[in-house]
């Protein structure tokens, strides 16, 4: 599992070397990303994927921005969805 939300742009090729290589050893990769309305990395890395799951929060991501994901992405990419509670808000300190 790799979490890319914070991955930039420059960074995705070295990224998905390491995923190749992973997936050669036949080792299943599984990462996320902050929308590509957040992150261009996004795209390309969706794109190189052997699949895509579109995870959508309800009430806090627009159908706007679910439709141009997917556009931006293309159709064909995806397998499926899901809906995704908000990220929790962070506990205060004592």
């Amino acid at each position: 599992m790799a979490d890319t939300r914070a991955l930039r742009l420059n960074e995705g090729d070295a990224f998905l070397e390491e995923a190749r290589r992973e997936a050669n050893r036949s080792t299943r990769v599984i990462f996320a990303t902050r929308s590509p309305s957040c992150s261009l990395a996004a795209v390309p890395l969706a794109q190189a994927a052997d699949c895509t799951i579109l995870c959508v929060s309800p009430g806090s991501t627009s159908l706007a921005a679910t439709r141009a994901t997917i556009e931006h992405i293309g159709r064909t990419h995806f397998r499926g969805s899901l809906l995704v509670g908000p990220p929790a808000a962070p506990k205060a300190r004592p």
